[in-house]
């Protein structure tokens, strides 16, 4: 999986004030293939699994534009993932590291 990062915003006050916003961004939400429900708050969001047997809450992507992949021929292009999607059939796909980031898929909040 993907380590965290810190994403800072500096905000105007006025001319001569700013305040740095920082904060911890989760890239990503790690999830479980074969439980049923959802993995975000987002209807649109799945589990995927990946070549290493974890699992990561994602969008889809579209298929007929996604290079093939599996656990002895790994992405090739770079900031990808192998991901098995069956939508796209028996074979994984490359999905775009950027797709997992929780602001497409944020997490669910348990009351």
């Amino acid at each position: 999986m993907h380590s965290g990062c810190f994403l800072c915003v500096i905000l105007p006050l006025s001319i001569a004030f700013f305040i740095v916003n920082c904060i911890y961004a989760q890239p990503e939400i790690p999830c479980d293939p074969s439980a049923s429900g959802p993995c975000s708050e987002k209807a649109y969001c799945w589990c995927a699994s990946l070549v290493t047997g974890e699992g990561i809450c994602t969008i889809g992507i579209h298929c007929a534009s996604a290079l093939s992949c599996n656990a002895t021929s790994p992405c090739q292009e770079t900031n990808s993932t192998c991901v098995f999607d069956a939508r796209c059939g028996v074979r994984g796909v490359c999905y775009p590291n950027i797709i997992f980031r929780t602001e497409f898929c944020p997490p669910i909040v348990r009351k």
